[in-house]
């Protein structure tokens, strides 16, 4: 290494190799900053986009709801419903029940038509008062099936057990 043209050659060399690592470096640097930037912007547009579809869906779901409870309501408005109540009445117990099962049928037929109509629902019931009626207590409704497909998914009715209202302890109940 006593020669210039060698030590020429040497810090030529030496001196590609330092701007091609500094370049490379530099580089890298870059394309992962510019990475994370574009990833960031990639989840933020995903997160949007998700939050837009579920706000859609809820708001499907409450219109849903809203629609179902706006059509009990109206059909509570049966005057054999409004005036009879809890009564002792074997005659009036019996025009209650046949209201309530006219309201009961109604419902369900509504809540049916919804649910078939709204993704994600799985279950729905109505549960009228046990005071109220002596046979009808409302009914309840699951679907089954994969649920990766809507058409192979099926409403069937469950078991409906009708609850009433517990008794505090030390309490009678009329």
């Amino acid at each position: 290494m006593h020669s210039i043209r060698t030590k020429i050659m040497a810090v030529t060399i030496a001196a590609i190799l330092t701007s091609i690592l500094a370049l490379g470096g530099i580089g890298v640097l870059t394309i992962g900053v510019e990475s994370d930037k574009t990833s960031a912007e990639k989840m933020k547009l995903i997160s949007e986009n998700m939050q837009m579809k579920l706000n859609t869906y809820l708001d499907s779901l409450q219109q849903s709801v809203d629609t179902a409870i706006f059509i009990a309501k109206e059909s509570l408005d049966d005057p054999d419903i409004q005036f009879l109540g809890p009564s002792g009445d074997p005659e009036a117990v019996a025009r209650l029940d046949a209201a309530l099962q006219r309201h009961c049928d109604e419902v369900e037929h509504t809540f049916t038509s919804i649910a078939s109509n709204t993704n994600g629902l799985v279950t729905y019931y109505y549960c009228i008062n046990a005071d109220y009626g002596s046979n009808v207590h409302g009914f309840f409704w699951s679907k089954v099936g994969e649920a990766t497909s809507s058409s192979s998914r099926t409403w069937i009715p469950r078991r409906w057990t009708p609850r009433t209202r517990p008794t505090p302890p030390g309490t009678s109940r009329p």
